[in-house]
């Protein structure tokens, strides 16, 4: 018998038929959003088409009536505020096969609370098998929100190593470099053991070499630059709570670094959005300073960052030039453009031969129609990073 089977049913034999009837259509609801998910981040999930397997479906009812059966005993336990070794483990095997019941992490976290209140040796081998099961729904469903939320909280007990933490959350992301709930995850714990921010940008840049099209490193790269320079103290009170006003403090030497560094991402695949995503956030930190050297009358630094943005334009109508399909160039230009004539109140600049009318990209994505339409009439802020 398999190791899912191993905990008795108790003479479930004759269990009522509406239980059945409810624990049939729990798996039928699960084999349905399993069926639904064909590929996920590019990963394709093989869809059994064939005549179903007597054994399997033998096996797969059997697993919904343990699951059944599971749900009611924990959740009785719960309500009772029994705490047993046996209703444990039960709750236990429950999430292994389900990491997003909520309820059953909570019924663990009552257990928990009082055992790290008071500390000691009891407090340390309670959270060291805690994060084994938490470890366990991890790889069964390495995106579960509430697995991923009830980790936290143990973790900010105290009693348990970060190191061990930071080795996991780089194994999950070496399996789906994409898995946002590990990059969140990372910023958490690296945040707790104060790890240098270079230290930080130097990982993200690395998962970005190995992929471009990972919005979540692009993102935690976003999440670092507005903190280099400043003070550990600093750090933490500004972690996950960066204001669009923030981003002014990245000196535009970084700027002209991470210019550089995502065109590479445009260049080499023209037609994926998440560089280019990157590239409108740079162009809105660049837009911080604009506004400042405008109120300051810095002629110089307001020179050099047009002269940026003319490069940024450059390079528009160079991939423009490579790959005549991508729309990405063509509306990064015409948002270029548009900042340009904000800045130097100038009537005309050099346009590359494209961005002089949204018709095109109206064509090629006609569902952005009315975005298009506000880009170019400039109804939105030219240098707003979310425009």
């Amino acid at each position: 018998m398999s190791n899912e089977c191993e905990i008795s049913l108790g003479g479930n034999s004759h269990q009522h038929p509406k239980q059945r009837d409810v624990a049939h259509r729990i798996q039928q609801v699960h084999k349905e959003i399993f069926e639904k998910i064909v590929i996920m981040h590019g990963r394709p999930r093989v869809k059994d088409v064939g005549p179903q397997n007597p054994e399997k479906v033998k096996a797969a009812e059997k697993k919904a009536e343990l699951f059944g059966e599971l749900c009611r005993r924990v959740l009785e336990a719960r309500q009772q505020r029994l705490f047993t070794v046996e209703n444990l483990n039960m709750s236990s095997k429950l999430l292994q096969m389900n990491p997003e019941m909520y309820t059953v992490w909570n019924y663990r976290r009552e257990y928990l609370e009082s055992i790290i209140d008071k500390g000691g040796d009891e407090a340390v081998a309670a959270v060291k098998e805690e994060l084994v099961v938490t470890e366990r729904a991890l790889f069964k469903n390495p995106k579960s929100y509430a697995t991923f939320h009830h980790r936290r909280w143990v973790v900010s007990s105290g009693f348990c190593s970060l190191e061990h933490e930071l080795d996991l959350v780089e194994k999950l992301l070496d399996a789906d470099d994409r898995n946002f709930h590990g990059w969140g995850y990372r910023r958490c714990i690296s945040k707790h053991m104060g790890l240098p921010v270079s230290r930080e940008l130097e990982y993200s840049r690395k998962k970005i070499e190995q992929n471009f099209s990972n919005y979540s490193a692009w993102h935690h790269r976003s999440t670092l630059l507005p903190l280099q320079g400043k003070e550990q103290d600093e750090i933490e009170k500004s972690v996950g709570n960066l204001s669009s006003k923030a981003v002014h403090d990245i000196p535009l030497d970084t700027l002209e670094e991470e210019f550089q560094f995502v065109r590479q991402a445009c260049y080499t695949d023209p037609l994926d959005q998440s560089g280019w995503f990157y590239h409108r956030w740079l162009l809105g930190c660049l837009g911080q300073h604009v506004r400042e050297c405008t109120a300051s009358q810095e002629e110089e630094k307001k020179t050099r960052v047009l002269n940026m943005l003319c490069e940024e334009l450059t390079m528009c109508g160079e991939i423009h030039e490579l790959e005549p399909r991508a729309k990405w160039p063509v509306l990064t230009a015409i948002q270029i453009e548009k900042a340009i004539l904000h800045t130097s109140k100038e009537e005309e600049i050099e346009h590359h031969g494209i961005g002089k009318d949204v018709s095109w990209l109206v064509d090629v994505d006609p569902m952005r129609r009315n975005f298009y339409t506000d880009v170019a009439e400039m109804k939105a802020d030219p240098w707003s990073i979310h425009a």
